[in-house]
């Protein structure tokens, strides 16, 4: 049954037409971040200096992929380049969390469970990686056990385009027909849908938000309990992305025609969502903006997204952009000039 609704809808998102209209438009200078992905992509397969590798190595991965890969599953290839990019290039033992269609709390659980048993079977902390609903069901886990980055079993946490705040364009005052009644159906049958309604998200973040900091406070006080809120938000990393009209993927020109709508009245975006919806200024802080739509660095090129090396090309840049302060104070690193061919 999970499957049959898992083609129904993926065969609506990929053989809508065309877009309604352009999406919000700005220039696009060029970030730092967007400097180093472009070095990069000019590598096939980067080669690290042992010592560079050796830190890697000393930790793991869970990456969490959003949304799609309930409708797909494995078949869309959602987010797949990233658990190469982590396990063929950077040398790291990798967790690939599929998100289940289920509810939001459920998906929390299931992720703080991941983590734990990834830890007690490697006993290396865990790098969290997420992308979409994937990147919000992270950071919930971690307000809701904030010991995770206490305790040093989650060393880092990576938030890429992260529905933080929720995604506007599902608000049914901005959906048109046909979407509406595809959104009905979507939240009987998958669950985790309803932590993409903006009201939904914001008053759940709001929730974990009190809830981490009633816990840091009746653990440690609150002297130190604000020495432990500066150590965790000091983990946690967001990559925002916002595009233009030329930029969007094939999935997601398919997903604002049903919708039949789009941002451009609000603000920059990209395509679904708000660059100002995929972070929270109360914990954590922005590791690089990219001029990129919702699911470039996620879905292949098949359906619009980057090249599978340019994709792979973005982890590398993640992780190392996440670990910038350690690479700088290996003896033999020079800055972020870590990836020379000495291998």
């Amino acid at each position: 049954m999970r499957l049959k609704r898992s083609f129904i809808m993926l065969a609506v998102v990929l053989f809508s037409t065309s877009l309604h209209s352009p999406i919000y438009c700005l220039a696009a200078e060029i970030t730092p971040f967007e400097e180093q992905w472009a070095l990069e992509k000019t590598e096939q397969k980067s080669s690290f200096l042992p010592s560079t590798l050796e830190l890697f190595n000393e930790r793991q991965v869970v990456v969490v992929s959003g949304f799609i890969n309930e409708l797909s599953g494995p078949i869309y290839r959602y987010f797949y380049s990233t658990v190469d990019a982590v396990k063929k290039d950077l040398k790291m033992t990798t967790t690939f969390f599929l998100p289940k269609t289920q509810r939001f709390s459920k998906n929390i659980a299931a992720i703080y469970q991941t983590v734990l048993k990834a830890y007690e079977k490697e006993q290396k902390p865990v790098i969290l990686l997420g992308h979409s609903k994937g990147a919000t069901e992270i950071l919930h886990t971690i307000l809701l056990h904030p010991e995770l980055i206490t305790e040093n079993k989650v060393d880092k946490v990576l938030l890429v385009q992260g529905t933080i705040q929720g995604c506007s364009i599902l608000g049914d005052n901005r959906l048109r027909s046909p979407l509406v009644p595809l959104k009905r159906f979507s939240e009987q049958n998958f669950e985790g849908v309803e932590c993409l309604e903006p009201k939904f998200a914001k008053e759940k973040l709001d929730l974990a938000f009190e809830v981490f900091e009633r816990e840091l406070v009746d653990q440690y006080g609150e002297v130190i309990g604000l020495e432990k809120r500066k150590l965790i938000s000091g983990k946690i990393f967001y990559v925002r992305s916002v595009a233009e009209s030329k930029d969007l993927s094939l999935t997601t020109r398919c997903l604002l025609e049903m919708a039949g709508n789009n941002l451009n009245d609000i603000g920059p975006n990209d395509g679904l969502l708000l660059g100002e919806e995929q972070e929270d200024h109360r914990i954590g802080r922005e590791l690089g903006l990219i001029h990129e739509d919702h699911n470039a660095i996620a879905v292949s090129s098949l359906f619009g997204g980057k090249s599978y090396n340019d994709r792979k090309a973005f982890i590398r840049t993640l992780v190392q952009q996440a670990y910038q302060a350690e690479l700088e104070s290996l003896p033999s690193a020079q800055g972020l000039a870590c990836n020379v061919a000495t291998l």
